[in-house]
């Protein structure tokens, strides 16, 4: 199927101002720019709704959508949603070249995904001047034994490299992190908020390992008994799982916080963090905000 003849979203129909940029508040649009993944990660349903062929589609096609939200709706923030945007590095380095040539430059900013080792200085470079204000990337686990096993296809070695360079880009870095895979103890919990501090990424996210029903992951779980509850009657929060192999459910949620607060409250990194954003008081607002809410959550749940 020709992605370019997809209509473009019917934004006349929603209420965008419900969906903003986490940082400042402003309006963003989220641009879908290719279906499918050729990774192998046991863990993702992606490539079960949308299949391991990347189908993209053009670079004009995906700009004259950026066009529409600007002229008609008055957004200037993006999320390029992928599943891997930097997958194609030509393909992205083209879109950031059609953006930089265009009257929007220096108007739009936006913000994409990537992995470890789908990265160079030269794109990174590129983001950057078209735009690009955070970049995510799964880094996953800090143990090079639970990245196979996962078949993430990418190494310590690779996520410490890929960090350097976006680090040397100046754009922030949004790392994700996953806990609880079968075969872990504390100890690989411990090794992962380890790689994530030697990681320093401007905001972190993580997650509790979850078993999405037909994913590889799910068999993996089936074969270490980890498996508890509804397959269909879960989400991140309450995961369908018993924990792992050796750590209740409840200890790897009661470690997921202390992860986060560990990460977190660091007193360089808070300096750090409201340093960047002293002269935009809606971001510093947020942030503010957002750091009382995860003190709570942290504190009291």
């Amino acid at each position: 199927v020709d992605l370019d003849t997809s209509p473009f979203p019917a934004r006349q129909l929603m209420n965008n101002s419900l969906y903003v940029r986490p940082d400042t508040g402003e309006t963003m649009a989220t641009i879908v720019t290719s279906r499918g993944c050729p990774s192998s990660c046991t863990f993702c349903f992606g490539p079960l709704i949308f299949g391991n062929c990347v189908r993209f589609r053009s670079v004009d096609n995906v700009f004259a959508e950026i066009e529409e939200c600007v002229n008609k709706y008055s957004i200037y923030n993006f999320f390029f949603q992928a599943d891997t945007f930097t997958i194609n590095k030509k393909w992205a380095m083209e879109l950031c070249d059609r953006i930089i040539a265009s009257p929007l430059h220096g108007k739009i900013h936006f913000t994409c995904n990537a992995r470890s080792d789908s990265l160079s200085p030269e794109l990174l470079r590129k983001l950057k001047e078209a735009g690009c204000f955070t970049i995510a990337v799964g880094f996953e686990s800090g143990s090079d034994k639970t990245l196979k096993l996962i078949k993430k296809g990418t190494t310590v070695e690779n996520n410490l490299k890929s960090a350097k360079m976006i680090k040397e880009s100046g754009i922030p870095l949004f790392g994700f992190f996953i806990i609880g895979f079968p075969w872990e103890t504390k100890k690989d919990f411990k090794t992962t908020l380890k790689h994530a501090l030697e990681l320093d990424s401007d905001y972190i996210e993580l997650h509790v390992a979850l078993p999405h029903y037909s994913t590889p992951f799910y068999d993996q779980c089936v074969e270490y008994g980890t498996i508890a509850g509804d397959a269909w009657n879960h989400d991140l929060n309450v995961p369908n799982t018993k924990g792992t192999q050796t750590v209740p459910l409840k200890k790897v949620l009661s470690y997921k916080r202390y992860f986060l607060f560990r990460y977190y409250a660091r007193p360089a990194y808070v300096f750090r963090l409201l340093k960047s954003k002293v002269n935009n008081k809606a971001s510093f607002k947020n942030y503010f905000k957002y750091g009382l809410k995860l003190l709570r959550l942290v504190l009291f749940k």
